[in-house]
């Protein structure tokens, strides 16, 4: 509780605002880039202020749907050297050991797919993959395997 005497109570409404402001103005930042023209965020001449795209960026984001939710091909390429060095960037990122981990397909994402199959296989580790998410019948494979 703040007190009501001497420096403290300055020095603690202060810290308090440094917060809220150290997580309140990047998230009002990227809520204005949002609403600017590409040429502007690039060139570093994006306002402060809203940008005249504000309507646009949000009917379509609410409305419409983006390239994420309309199923549409995002036309993202990866090479075998990027699959390779994202997954081992995984392996770096959880901890060695432990039994093999299993997954519930579908997999649909490509950090889940990384994880899921190339990560174990990486760490030269089983893959185990169920088609149907039974939370009893993965906890006694859990169980009865040792796996994840």
């Amino acid at each position: 509780m703040v007190e009501r005497e001497g420096i403290r109570r300055y020095v603690a409404h202060a810290v308090l605002w440094a917060g809220i402001a150290v997580v309140a103005f990047p998230v009002y930042l990227a809520f204005v880039a949002s609403t600017q023209d590409n040429a502007a965020i690039a060139n570093g001449q994006m306002s402060l202020l809203p940008g005249s795209h504000f309507l646009e960026t949000y009917y379509r984001t609410i409305f419409v749907g983006t390239s994420g939710t309309t199923r549409d091909p995002k036309g993202v390429v990866h090479s075998h050297r990027t699959i390779a060095c994202e997954t081992r960037q995984l392996d770096h990122m959880y901890p060695q050991g432990g039994p093999s981990p299993i997954t519930g397909a579908p997999v649909g994402h490509f950090i889940g797919m990384l994880n899921a199959f190339l990560t174990p296989l990486l760490r030269e580790r089983e893959v185990h993959l169920v088609d149907v998410w039974d939370p009893g019948e993965v906890l006694r494979l859990m169980l009865a395997e040792n796996i994840g």
